[in-house]
């Protein structure tokens, strides 16, 4: 299956966030992380997900092109620069 690369981040985080090794919370579809954007100083949450590992990639895929579209202030938005 072929990943439009404007949903997959291939930058290395590392380099755009530091303290990016606090762990907050796992579940079945990956790891999130709290780190610090090094441009701006903001807090950024940061899901990593496996997408070998997930039976239903198409869900995954659908729920990142939600959180581009969506800014509100009570939830989650996606950041991706």
């Amino acid at each position: 299956m072929f990943f439009n690369t404007t949903i997959v981040s291939i930058t290395d985080p590392k380099k755009k966030y530091t303290r990016l090794e606090t762990r907050r919370a796992s579940g079945a579809s990956g790891t999130v992380y709290t780190a610090i954007d090094v441009a701006t100083g903001a807090e950024v949450a940061i899901k990593q997900i496996n997408l070998q590992k997930q039976p239903k990639k198409e869900l995954i895929i659908n729920e990142i092109l939600v959180m581009k579209e969506l800014q509100q202030p009570n939830i989650v938005n996606y950041v991706d620069r």
